[in-house]
C-alpha cells in the first residue's frame, strides 16, 4: 500500500534493491525515486509464508529507522496511557487543530509555533518533526535552520540527522549516515552520488 501511494502521488519509479532470506521470513528492499521532486527513499517489506502464499506482514520505514509494527505498538502505548480526556491528549489535539487553522489562513509561522505546544510524550516518530520542517521552509531560511537545529537537539532520529548534516555540510557525519544506510541496504549508486568530498 505504501509503495502504491508513492507511485500514484509523486510518480516514483521503483526498483528492487536487496533481497535477504532468513529462516522464517524474507526481507525485500525497494528503491523509490521521484525525479520530479529530486527525492529518493527506501522501503523494506517483511514477507512470510501464510497458507502456502507469501504475505507482507510488516514494513520497515527508513526515515524512522523502525518497523511499522513497532510504531503501532508505541502509538497504542501512548493511547492507553493518555486517554481522550487527559491534559496531554487535549493539549495535543488543541495544538494540531490550531496549527491547521493557521495554515488554512496561510500563516505557516504561527502554524509551526502551535506544533511546539505538543507534549513530548506524543513525539513518538518523525511525522511531526518533518511536518514542522515543511512549515519552516515556507517561512524563511533562518526559520528553517532554527527548526532543524531544534529537531536535531530534541529528536535526533536517523532522518533528522541526515537532513542536519546535509544542510550544514558536515561531510564526516553525513558520510557516516550514508555508510550506515549502505550497511542496511547494500551498495547503491544513489548513495555514492550523495557522498560529500
Amino acid at each position: 500500500a505504501a509503495m502504491m501511494q508513492r507511485i500514484q502521488s509523486d510518480g516514483s519509479t521503483v526498483s528492487l534493491q536487496q533481497v535477504e532470506h532468513f529462516d522464517h521470513h524474507s526481507e525485500l528492499t525497494y528503491l523509490l525515486i521521484a525525479e520530479e521532486y529530486q527525492s529518493a527513499d527506501f522501503l523494506r517489506y517483511r514477507v512470510e509464508m501464510s497458507e502456502g502464499s507469501p504475505k507482507i506482514c510488516d514494513t520497515y520505514l527508513f526515515k524512522d529507522a523502525a518497523w511499522l509494527s513497532e510504531k503501532l505498538r508505541q502509538t497504542l502505548k501512548v493511547n492507553a496511557r493518555y486517554t481522550a480526556s487527559s491534559p496531554e491528549r487535549r493539549a495535543t489535539n488543541r495544538a494540531i487543530a490550531k496549527s491547521g487553522e493557521y495554515l488554512a489562513n496561510r500563516n505557516p509561522l504561527e502554524a509551526l509555533q502551535a506544533l511546539y505546544e505538543i507534549p513530548e510524550e506524543f513525539m513518538t516518530d518523525n511525522t511531526m518533526s518533518i511536518h514542522k520542517l515543511r512549515l519552516a521552509v515556507q517561512v524563511s531560511d533562518s526559520i528553517y535552520i532554527a527548526a532543524l537545529q531544534r529537531e536535531f537537539d530534541d529528536y535526533p532520529s536517523f532522518y533528522i540527522r541526515y537532513l542536519y548534516y546535509s544542510h550544514f555540510q558536515d561531510s564526516v557525519e553525513f558520510n557516516h549516515i550514508l555508510d550506515t544506510l549502505s550497511m542496511m541496504i547494500g551498495e547503491a549508486p544513489i548513495l555514492d552520488s550523495l557522498r560529500a568530498e
